[in-house]
């Protein structure tokens, strides 16, 4: 029997609003959706799958934002004249070593596991990210299979990390990994400004047991789905059956 997606269910911010969770759950429970293929749900799993291509672009693309403006503090006011500035953006340099740790963390993982090629050594960070998105990228679903792993130094511990001496070690599940670098993909976009509008589109769910009128797509996606239910279909299907959608009694 398929179990409930382990990205599971959305959490409050600050601000009280719902953030995070499986992209496939109940949006008026927020019970997470079901796992078909493994730990995950086929929504989270292939909205990981896509944005971990990405990554490679991701590093390379926030090198740009690294060096601060000479002469400004960290407040973003003009420093004075006696001021050391600071050369590097930390947060972003931040970002941009958990995506280099994740992705060379979980490639090694799986090439251990598949016998693939050794990680390079002595190169730079950015080569070393791109042999791990072409470790990683076609291999999303093995590693989301992947029960639990002992990880050093691991970014994000939790409540089940130990401390031996000055290391940190954490067990942690391919699934967790998955979703920790498909975050790490957002986190990258929205710092570059490269977050897609979503748009609201006419009409109702056709989904069985839906019928809400909750359809979105993304700006130049061809991809348009429910954000209730989580279910997608092409934009090309919703343009040539348009009339449907806008017909809610037979969708439930």
């Amino acid at each position: 029997m398929p179990d409930t997606c382990l990205a599971g269910p959305a959490h409050r911010d600050n601000d009280g609003k719902l953030r995070g969770g499986c992209l496939s759950r109940d949006r008026t429970t927020n019970t997470p959706g079901t796992a078909e293929r493994g730990p995950l749900c086929d929504a989270d799993l292939d909205h990981a799958e896509a944005g971990i291509k990405l990554l490679t672009y991701d590093y390379r693309d926030l090198e740009q934002l690294l060096p601060r403006p000479l002469g400004q503090r960290g407040d973003g006011q003009p420093g004075r004249g006696g001021e050391a500035p600071i050369p590097l953006q930390l947060d972003v340099e931040a970002l941009q070593r958990e995506i280099w740790w994740l992705t060379t963390a979980w490639a090694e993982v799986l090439a251990d596991r598949h016998r693939l090629s050794d990680p390079p050594t002595w190169v730079r960070d950015g080569y070393a990210v791109e042999w791990a998105v072409r470790i990683l990228s076609p291999r999303v679903e093995q590693l989301a299979w992947i029960v639990n792993v002992q990880m050093v130094a691991y970014p994000r511990p939790d409540d089940t990390s130990t401390r031996f001496r000055s290391v940190t070690l954490t067990y942690v599940s391919g699934a967790q990994g998955v979703l920790d670098l498909s975050r790490a993909h957002q986190r990258a976009r929205s710092v570059l400004g490269l977050t897609e509008p979503v748009y609201v589109l006419p009409g109702y769910c056709r989904s069985r047991g839906c019928g809400r009128p909750q359809l979105r797509v993304k700006g130049g996606s061809d991809t348009v789905w429910c954000d209730y239910c989580g279910s997608t279909m092409t934009r090309d299907d919703y343009d040539r059956y348009g009339n449907l959608f806008l017909r809610v009694e037979a969708a439930a």
